[in-house]
């Protein structure tokens, strides 16, 4: 069966013009991602704070502590007051202070509070909603409290890299657009040349032929994606000159604030590559559904631009998500803030349903290509026995 999947593989996916197109798509994302650090990075907007920054950087970053505050305000605060004066590099030393320091050690110190603040009002709520009898929005008011307390940024870190890399959405595109080119002709391909009577004659055929194909396309698309997912991580890390920060909670990027989780940035990085794996598989399978009930390459390929492009505008309008594997794909949507689905009275994360959704129809998806290949492989034309 191996040989087959690697067979099946190298037939449909080790071809010059995919590879061509997946070295282009890589380079034009590689240029994406310098556009975003030459237009959104601090550092790249004002260059001359860089060095300023790492200078000062060992003294007020790290651990967060009361100490440090007070020598950060100390030295600010005559600054600011000197620059608002006469303006000049006490300004410009000021305003890198308060940019890169100052109101980041401020959101992380009044964070505290405010998620205290957030767990109180939630455990209010759920009292509240319990004595009168609706028992749903008790239970999500117990789950937002449950989440919100205890929550702490205890360090300063650098974690522009981060920020921006969660919320880059254009290697999604790339990858979908590799995903339909590499599939619509998985099936297509045989029907065209008329070799799929006479795959379906032999035994592998038969029973192993359209499952290699099926595991090889899985492979393809998990492939491809990882490899733009690494190769966006890899570029934000270099081009933003740090990997610093992925130990700080996703909170501590203020986006998230009212984000449901509390992981680390960096396993939440890896969430996210496997969330958008997931919703890239759900369309592959799709298309590669279409390819196995069309028998001309130019129906799949439309179908499966008509597929996502709906999806897209779907996800866009602000239609119901759930359903939608778009949700995957963006999924800084589902860290940024606290959803429910009520789901028979239960309240569940909405990227918890998603998720769930997703795998759902990535199983029925890929039954259905199977299913439909015994169906077709029972109906021999007359004259023909199995091998």
């Amino acid at each position: 069966m191996i040989r087959q999947i690697y067979f099946e593989f190298r037939k449909h996916f080790l071809r010059l013009p995919l590879c061509a197109a997946v070295i282009l798509f890589l380079l034009l994302d590689a240029f994406q991602i310098s556009g975003v650090y030459q237009g959104k990075s601090i550092f790249s907007i004002v260059p001359e704070w860089r060095a300023r920054y790492e200078s000062l950087y060992p003294v007020y970053g790290g651990p967060i502590t009361e100490e440090k505050i007070r020598d950060l305000m100390a030295y600010y605060r005559p600054l600011k007051a000197e620059g608002n004066l006469r303006p000049g590099s006490e300004y410009e030393e000021a305003l890198m202070l308060q940019k890169c320091f100052v109101a980041p050690l401020q959101y992380a110190y009044e964070y505290r509070q405010n998620a205290a603040r957030i767990a109180e009002r939630a455990l209010e709520n759920a009292d509240f909603y319990r004595q009168m009898g609706n028992i749903y929005d008790s239970r999500k008011n117990q789950q937002i409290a449950e989440m919100f307390s205890g929550r702490r940024i205890a360090e300063l870190h650098y974690t522009e890299m981060y920020q921006h890399y969660l919320q880059y959405d254009f290697s999604v595109f790339l990858v979908l657009l590799l995903v339909i080119y590499g599939l619509v002709n998985v099936f297509v391909l045989e029907k065209e040349t008329e070799m799929e009577l006479l795959l379906q004659t032999t035994v592998q055929g038969k029973r192993k032929s359209a499952a290699a194909k099926l595991l090889a396309s899985v492979l393809f698309v998990i492939g491809i994606s990882l490899l733009f997912w690494l190769a966006d991580f890899l570029l934000f890390g270099c081009l933003f000159g740090s990997f610093d920060g992925g130990s700080c909670p996703i909170y501590a990027i203020e986006y998230f604030e009212t984000s449901p989780l509390s992981i680390p940035l960096f396993f939440c990085a890896l969430g996210a590559m496997a969330l958008k794996t997931v919703g890239a598989l759900v369309f592959g399978m799709a298309v590669l559904l279409l390819s196995r009930l069309c028998k001309n390459a130019l129906f799949p390929f439309v179908g499966s631009i008509f597929l996502i492009g709906s999806c897209l505008l779907a996800y866009n309008a602000d239609l119901p998500s759930v359903c939608n594997p778009v949700s995957l794909l963006v999924c800084r949507e589902l860290f940024h803030r606290v959803d429910f689905v009520d789901l028979a009275g239960i309240p569940v994360q909405t990227w918890q349903l998603c998720l769930g959704t997703a795998l759902l129809m990535l199983t029925v998806f890929s039954a259905a290509v199977l299913g439909i290949s015994r169906h077709s492989a029972r109906r021999l034309p007359r004259g023909t026995t199995d091998a």
